[in-house]
């Protein structure tokens, strides 16, 4: 006699990474995704800062500031690239 497979038994399906999906928090996936649009509304902002003609930008707050988290960006992405966090 067949046996008729379920769909479990479907070797096409991975098991392992859907029930390692369905282990995380809401919480953490929403974490996730406002870091996401955080650092992309930063490097929005880094980018148009940076391509701004102002002859100030030695002594400007906003440039500097944007400098500051550029730098940060530069080192999460780094993290990212080794595997270190998601995204």
């Amino acid at each position: 006699m067949s046996r008729r497979r379920s769909r479990r038994e479907d070797p096409k399906v991975d098991v392992e990474a859907v029930t390692v999906e369905s282990q995380v928090p809401p919480e953490q996936t929403q974490a996730q995704v406002l870091f996401t649009q955080l650092m992309n509304a930063c490097t929005h902002l880094i980018i148009k800062v940076a391509a701004c003609k102002c002859p100030n930008k030695d002594t400007c707050p906003v440039y500097l500031k944007a400098q500051e988290i550029a730098e940060v960006i530069d080192r999460l992405q780094e993290l990212r690239a080794k595997g270190v966090i998601g995204g």
